[in-house]
């Protein structure tokens, strides 16, 4: 079974993270698997064709379960997804055609053997998460079905953008502006 490298996948340790050693074989996680679109190339022409008509004025709308239908994920894609699973011992919690996912379950020796990473601990600054170095791997039967395989790595993956203001540092300033229903 040869493997190959899933586009988009390598991974580096945060700035400044230590690893700590190998993560938890016995640990839990899920694990999302993203597929191709079914058409890929009819959505694209699609989607060329409906900016055309939104520049220029309405357009139909497609119904989801029509979109779904067209162009969500290849029953033969996931079918090939879960009898992969099912190789490595790991367990599919949700399929969705439609979203072109399929949630598996399993320990992290599973999910390292099944997609050829090795996952550790890590501690940085900011705390500690699970994560990999290097990419995914897929075998024969997944290369070109496959386009994600999320939550292998559990570090933060966004952060907020707002900031919290002093206490002593804000001016109320009541104003109404508002209607009872007699003045109305």
């Amino acid at each position: 079974m040869a493997n190959h490298v899933l586009k988009g996948s390598e991974r580096q340790p945060l700035k400044g993270a230590q690893s700590l050693g190998k993560a938890d074989p016995a640990e839990r996680l899920e694990v999302t698997v993203l597929l191709r679109h079914r058409a890929a190339h009819v959505l694209r022409d699609r989607v060329k064709q409906l900016h055309r008509v939104f520049v220029s004025g309405p357009s139909e709308n497609i119904k989801r379960e029509d979109f779904a239908q067209q162009f969500g994920a290849d029953p033969a894609d996931i079918q090939e997804v879960k009898k992969f699973a099912s190789s490595h011992g790991l367990t599919v919690v949700q399929e969705s055609p439609a979203r072109r996912s399929i949630v598996l379950a399993g320990t992290v020796a599973q999910f390292n053997r099944a997609f050829g990473v090795d996952l550790e601990r890590f501690e940085h600054e900011g705390g500690s998460y699970r994560g990999r170095t290097g990419p995914v791997h897929l075998p024969d039967e997944l290369h070109g079905k496959v386009e994600g395989v999320f939550g292998l790595d559990d570090r933060q993956q966004a952060r907020p953008h707002f900031r919290s203001r002093l206490q002593g540092n804000v001016r109320w300033r009541a104003t109404s502006n508002s209607f009872t229903p007699t003045k109305v």
